[in-house]
């Protein structure tokens, strides 16, 4: 099961995307590129973003008459940026993580995460995938049969 980035792209409407960005650019004249657009808080000109925090949802359901217990029907992933008021407690308590594009010298950057677990009886374990195929419209399958 693949972790995906979902992100809204019109109203009622979710892009799933398999993987996650690292950061994203503003440039100089305050135009926020790839995934900076999704957050307007992203507003320092000519800045690189950097997306030092994660949070995972993996959602589950509980398997019944099973040894195993449980089954993986979705992983999500939410990638986020925060200055870190203190790097040896992180708080994610700061505004954006943000490094200037003509920064010279030491830049540290403190990562962290957070994982939930949510128990989802909705999802059945054959569709799992569908979050992440409906939303790709480039992930259609087909079918070729061969005569041999």
């Amino acid at each position: 099961m693949p972790v995906t980035w979902s992100y809204d792209v019109e109203v009622g409407q979710k892009f799933c995307n398999p993987g996650f960005p690292i950061g994203c650019f503003v440039t100089e004249v305050g135009q926020p590129k790839d995934a900076c657009v999704v957050n307007s808080n992203f507003n320092e000109r000519d800045s690189f973003y950097i997306f030092n925090h994660v949070d995972i949802t993996i959602y589950y359901h509980i398997v019944e008459h099973e040894q195993l217990g449980a089954q993986l029907v979705a992983a999500k992933i939410e990638p986020k940026s925060y200055e870190h008021p203190n790097n040896q407690s992180p708080d994610c308590s700061g505004g954006p993580k943000f490094l200037k594009n003509k920064h010279t010298g030491m830049f540290k950057i403190t990562y962290t995460y957070s994982v939930n677990f949510v128990e989802d009886k909705t999802i059945r374990w054959a569709s799992r995938w569908d979050y992440i195929l409906e939303s790709m419209p480039h992930t259609n399958i087909q079918w070729f049969r061969y005569n041999w």
